[in-house]
């Protein structure tokens, strides 16, 4: 084994669902670590990344630290590649939501735990590492990072052919506070927000001409985004967001968005169900007909909708799932996603289930299922077994060749959209239906 030399050398590694058993190549970067490796000063350390997504992660490397950024339900997979490090005497550090989350449970898992915000958090792990003091916890002491200035190494990312779509942040948080959203508890509805010169600047170093904006809603400030999205417009750039549905009632707005470049909103609808949408605390969807609103302003200005659907909640029966089912079957979306209703720790969902005594699993995460297929909490209308396949049976149903050209010809988009939503229904006929099986 080839001796490591002067520099301190990090692997980060991108942890896989566990319950995911194939490989897939067809990946988006993982936004993190182009930021940690901004972060880490190359005269220092030397940093390599391992997206177990893609392949297997080799555990006899020779590094000095493994760090991993952890969402809930890649914690499982995260949880075992460390115990093989740990077993070799090879520090792992944790960060991500799923760490806030639940820091105890995490601590135990790892040799140091980061608490908060990377960019606060990241820089003092570093400087205790290459002095040999490291701390079992990185907390931040409650102050948000104000993110004026951030920047990203890509050069992290070029061991894999990823999607040429790259992931960009302009804001974190969002301004609602939904019971079943895991950022919910970590924001507390705080929005800090990049300056959009610094986008632009990040944008046109990028050699990619693709964007994704990661925000958990791009849409919180509809002034601050109007603000970038006319700085973008001399770009000549495609861009995608998820944004919820309360922005997209302003036809103007969504027309500058088109001309800035957005080809394809991400739209979390939920439900049709105004019973459910209340008990969620979904705010943003409760004005009426605002769907319709929303859809028709996106297909106005031809940018594709990407459709977020929950079943499962207390008020869902067949007939009310049936008639969400019915509404956005009525529109050519190029993605519509119908998952089980997850009860992620440290939500208000999460807190309510457990006091109703209706969760069936105390960390359903923890254990060897996959979560969108099996019933993870007595629902008041559905069964076990029912649950177990409730959302991936409309998935099937929304995605059969019938479905998909029913809703191409009645689509009421530009001829070259209707056809790329086609091609990307049955795209996602074959990879998206069997992935989720």
């Amino acid at each position: 084994m080839e001796k490591i030399k002067n520099k301190k050398h990090i692997t980060f590694i991108q942890p896989n669902l566990l319950y995911l058993k194939k490989k897939r190549k067809l990946r988006i970067e993982p936004t993190i670590y182009s930021k940690l490796k901004w972060l880490t000063p190359n005269e220092d350390f030397d940093c390599t990344l391992i997206d177990a997504r893609i392949e297997d992660v080799d555990f006899n490397i020779n590094t000095n630290l493994v760090v991993m950024s952890i969402s809930t339900l890649t914690a499982k997979s995260a949880y075992y590649i460390s115990k093989k490090f740990r077993e070799k005497n090879i520090p792992v550090v944790f960060g991500g939501c799923h760490v806030m989350l639940c820091p105890e449970e995490a601590a135990e898992n790892a040799d140091v735990i980061c608490i908060g915000e990377s960019e606060i958090t990241w820089p003092l792990l570093l400087e205790d590492f290459k002095n040999g003091t490291l701390k079992k916890e990185y907390k931040c002491d409650g102050t948000r990072y104000q993110l004026k200035e951030i920047k990203t190494d890509r050069s992290i990312y070029k061991k894999y052919k990823y999607v040429p779509l790259s992931s960009i942040e302009f804001s974190r948080g969002c301004k609602f506070n939904c019971e079943f959203c895991s950022y919910a508890p970590i924001y507390k509805q705080q929005i800090t927000y990049r300056n959009p010169e610094d986008i632009i600047r990040e944008m046109k170093e990028n050699p990619n001409n693709n964007f994704v904006f990661v925000d958990e809603n791009f849409g919180n400030n509809i002034e601050k985004t109007s603000e970038l999205a006319r700085l973008m417009i001399p770009l000549k750039i495609k861009w995608s967001a998820q944004m919820s549905v309360n922005a997209l009632q302003n036809a103007n707005f969504v027309k500058l968005l088109a001309k800035s470049g957005c080809k394809c909103l991400f739209i979390g609808f939920e439900t049709t169900n105004i019973e459910t949408l209340k008990q969620m605390n979904k705010m943003a969807n409760l004005k009426k007909d605002s769907y319709d609103i929303a859809i028709q302003n996106c297909v106005n200005n031809d940018i594709l909708i990407a459709a977020g659907l929950i079943v499962g909640s207390d008020n869902d029966t067949r007939e009310t799932i049936e008639e969400t089912y019915k509404f956005v079957s009525k529109h050519q979306i190029i993605f519509c996603n119908f998952v089980n209703l997850l009860p992620f720790p440290g939500t208000d969902f999460y807190k309510r289930l457990k006091k109703e005594g209706r969760l069936i699993f105390d960390k359903w995460w923890l254990e060897d299922i996959a979560p969108y297929h099996h019933a993870l909490f007595i629902t008041k209308h559905f069964n076990e077994k029912e649950m177990a396949t409730l959302g991936y049976n409309y998935i099937k149903r929304y995605y059969t060749y019938k479905e998909i050209f029913r809703r191409f010809i009645n689509s009421k988009y530009k001829l070259k959209s209707r056809i790329l939503i086609l091609l990307g229904n049955i795209f996602l006929k074959y990879f998206y239906v069997d992935l989720t099986a």
